[in-house]
């Protein structure tokens, strides 16, 4: 069921042609934050799949997002973040941690600069609310019946000890066997 809403799921298009010009005398925090906010990127939004209506997109969640590796492409699919939250597929959620904070697990898509990749984002959970907080992207490969994550996987992988990578949580998932 998973592999069909994913298959189905609408592919949002990106360039960053945008973020490789964006102008960044006060540095990188502050001229997304601000291209951002341009974009109506902020704010909350309703995710279809799981009905709820209060994951917030932040200045905070842009700044996870620019700490997690980011390249160009990266910080250019934040535009169209509150799209992924929207059409996002619920994957999983880990069990909270000491700090009573737990994260959901989305899937989406993207084509950014012409190539078409899996997002997956992470939606974390704690007594303030649900709040985006990194996306994570694993090039795509065209097979029979879809469009699926590919094993291979660009170098934007996650490195937080202890934690599955989002990239492999999204090939459990979707991967066809």
């Amino acid at each position: 069921m998973i592999r069909t809403k994913f298959a189905d799921a609408p592919i949002f298009s990106v360039t960053s042609d945008e973020i490789r010009t964006l102008d960044k005398p006060e540095g990188i925090s502050k001229a997304m934050i601000a291209w951002a906010e341009g974009k109506g990127v902020l704010g909350i939004h309703t995710n279809a799949d799981t009905g709820w209506n209060n994951i917030e997109i932040t200045r905070s969640s842009v700044r996870n997002v620019i700490g997690h590796n980011a390249g160009d492409g990266k910080l250019a699919v934040l535009g169209v973040a509150p799209d992924l939250v929207r059409a996002g597929i619920y994957l999983e959620t880990t069990e909270r941690n000491e700090k009573g904070q737990q994260s959901h697990i989305f899937a989406g898509k993207v084509r950014l600069d012409g190539e078409e990749y899996a997002v997956g984002f992470v939606v974390t959970e704690d007594a303030n609310g649900r709040r985006y907080y990194n996306h994570e992207l694993t090039e795509m490969n065209k097979a029979p019946g879809g469009i699926w994550p590919s094993r291979k996987n660009p170098a934007l992988k996650s490195t937080s000890a202890g934690r599955e990578p989002v990239s492999s949580i999204i090939r459990k998932h979707l991967f066809v066997k």
